[in-house]
């Protein structure tokens, strides 16, 4: 007997858990976010039920501005000479 994958396997990640909570805190729905981040819904909820484990810099960047936060790398010294 053969057996098919019909969809995505699905992982939720700490990434995924976390930008649900900060959405939920936040008190605004996936739809609400999507309309102010830009990023479609249909990405939101993928991001969130873990069908999404590794979402693009950019795309997440744009999803938490619409939550109202940002990205800190923590531990990083500033070069100057660097780009």
């Amino acid at each position: 007997m053969i057996t098919v994958m019909t969809s995505t396997p699905r992982i939720r990640t700490p990434g995924s858990r976390i930008l649900h909570r900060a959405r939920s805190a936040a008190g605004i729905t996936q739809r609400e976010l999507a309309a102010r981040s830009g990023v479609p819904h249909a990405t939101i909820a993928r991001i969130e039920a873990g069908f999404i484990a590794s979402p693009k810099l950019d795309t997440l960047l744009v999803i938490l501005a619409g939550i109202g936060f940002g990205l800190e790398l923590a531990g990083l010294e500033a070069d100057e000479g660097a780009v």
